[in-house]
């Protein structure tokens, strides 16, 4: 199947059949069907995958408990007890239609909610928009936001903005949220005058996470040359979670997670959230400094808003 310059097979990937790959001649993506959904694997044309995973879960499916997986993933904020991490262990609902994938869940047994990508895959630039739909299926209304992560192999440094002139001078125009196990001197974390950046460690297992009040709406990884820039909607009336955040960044030795959040919204039963990301993914000097980083992505990030 081919729509343009994008096209969509069926592969077999870590042990897992029926996964789909996209593939527009600049960069490569591939879901999981027999679990998920989950985007698995994200990389340049003959690049190395963006996407960590957890070689335990390599393979797996069925079972009732959650397991990590890696790749990308939708949950629901706020993260009240074990709510958010329902598994998806079983297979999806999948169509393909030219360079877009829809991937539908059946609604999680313990929530009534029910999770779906639709992913499509730009024709000629290294682009993808992964669009997010959490469906209450329940029968009582449930007050939540999108919350989709994505985990990415360690050994690279998250970068968000630090807005500049969203307000008048005499107001405060940023916020940073922090969890009570996570310390705001960890060596992995500084804010810039111009951004904020955590670096991931390895040797580091403690866990660390942040959420930003991010307008400019915008976050990047820079990884060896790889440069991973995400993009999103911000609504300036509306209320995020985690005292305002609409974007978070959660590390420890293993991975780093880079995150957004839709607003929250009471969702009536057979309404749903739409929550839509911009994905690129540019080649660059592993040198480049976060400064930087903003120069190289600014073409994507006004397109994407």
């Amino acid at each position: 199947m081919a729509h343009s310059t994008v096209t969509t097979e069926l592969v077999t990937y870590n042990g897992w059949n029926d996964c789909i790959r996209m593939d527009n001649g600049k960069i490569q993506l591939i879901v999981t069907t027999e679990v998920g959904p989950r985007i698995i694997h994200f990389a340049r044309k003959n690049g190395s995958n963006m996407m960590w995973q957890s070689k335990d879960d390599q393979g797996q499916k069925y079972g009732d408990g959650w397991r990590m997986y890696g790749g990308h993933r939708l949950w629901h904020s706020p993260q009240v007890g074990t709510r958010p991490n329902q598994p998806d262990n079983d297979p999806v609902k999948y169509e393909i239609n030219g360079a877009t994938v829809k991937l539908t869940a059946e609604a999680e047994k313990a929530t009534g909610l029910q999770k779906a990508f639709e992913i499509t895959m730009h024709a000629n630039e290294p682009c993808v928009t992964v669009n997010h739909f959490l469906i209450n299926r329940s029968l009582w209304p449930i007050e939540m936001a999108a919350w989709p992560l994505t985990v990415l192999v360690g050994s690279g440094t998250a970068v968000l903005p630090v807005p500049r002139n969203e307000t008048p001078d005499y107001l405060p125009n940023f916020m940073i949220s922090f969890w009570p196990w996570m310390k705001p001197n960890d060596p992995r974390f500084d804010i810039g005058d111009k951004t904020i950046t955590v670096k991931h460690d390895k040797t580091n297992a403690k866990w660390f996470k942040i959420g930003v009040h991010n307008p400019p709406a915008w976050g990047a990884y820079i990884s060896e040359n790889n440069l991973f820039v995400k993009t999103m909607q911000y609504d300036p009336r509306a209320t995020y979670p985690d005292f305002g955040a609409n974007f978070e960044v959660f590390a420890d030795n293993q991975f780093l997670e880079l995150e957004t959040l839709s607003p929250l919204q009471t969702v009536a039963p057979g309404d749903r959230i739409e929550h839509a990301e911009e994905w690129v993914l540019l080649e660059c000097d592993p040198a480049l400094g976060p400064d930087g980083i903003e120069e190289i992505a600014r073409p994507y990030i006004r397109k994407a808003r």
